[in-house]
């Protein structure tokens, strides 16, 4: 599979609403689950503790009363996984469209990071980034970078088989067409009714302007 975000290909026929979610959905769970045993394994060499804030937002977001983190573990999972989910479809849209490749998966870290701080900053719970420590901000980044080849990874490739994947509606219609035709276009009833129409309405115009010329000549 190329992910060359150079190729202007794109799949033949536009991708509906419901894959796009679907697909999204699917490929935002997986980046997120490698975004977790990522930050695992970091945090197993700095220490750094587990972070409460995504529990929170969503407890400010939803107004539930404030609890301390060991109760808020639910909430926190939910806000983890299901913004992951939330953003895969966005990524699925710009696969779908063309979107792919490397570069579009730098443009992804902006979103992912643009979704989280939006919704943190909003709810009161988080701190501006460029107030961060900038080992914080190192990792942050880095986590989501993760996030976002991986989830970027599984759009493209199922987007990148859409368009690998032949027309089943051509092969269809080139079905119908019978052995005499050979190769030509199947046309539909609506557009043969109206070549007829104006066939015909072409025959009427000639006859009027023969019948013209005709009695011009006699008169003169």
């Amino acid at each position: 599979m190329s992910r060359r975000t150079t190729i202007p290909e794109q799949p033949p026929r536009p991708s509906s609403l419901g894959s796009c979610i679907l697909y999204g959905c699917g490929a935002g769970l997986l980046g997120v689950a490698a975004m977790t045993v990522g930050e695992k394994i970091e945090q197993y060499f700095t220490g750094r503790p587990n972070s409460y804030v995504p529990g929170h937002t969503l407890e400010r977001l939803l107004r539930l009363p404030v609890r301390p983190d060991s109760e808020r573990f639910g909430l926190n999972m939910a806000m983890h996984y299901g913004q992951g989910a939330a953003a895969g479809i966005i990524r699925a849209f710009m696969s779908a469209y063309g979107v792919r490749g490397p570069f579009a998966d730098f443009m992804f870290v902006a979103i992912r990071l643009m979704i989280d701080q939006t919704l943190e900053n909003v709810t009161g719970v988080g701190a501006l980034p460029w107030t961060w420590p900038i080992n914080e901000q190192v990792i942050d980044i880095i986590h989501k970078g993760v996030f976002a080849f991986v989830t970027g990874y599984f759009t493209d490739s199922h987007y990148y088989r859409a368009m690998k994947a032949p027309n089943v509606l051509d092969e269809k219609s080139k079905s119908k067409l019978s052995p005499r035709h050979g190769n030509a276009v199947h046309v539909s009833p609506l557009v043969s009714f109206g070549n007829h129409i104006l066939g015909t309405y072409r025959i009427i115009e000639f006859t009027r302007a023969s019948e013209y010329h005709s009695h011009s000549n006699f008169a003169a």
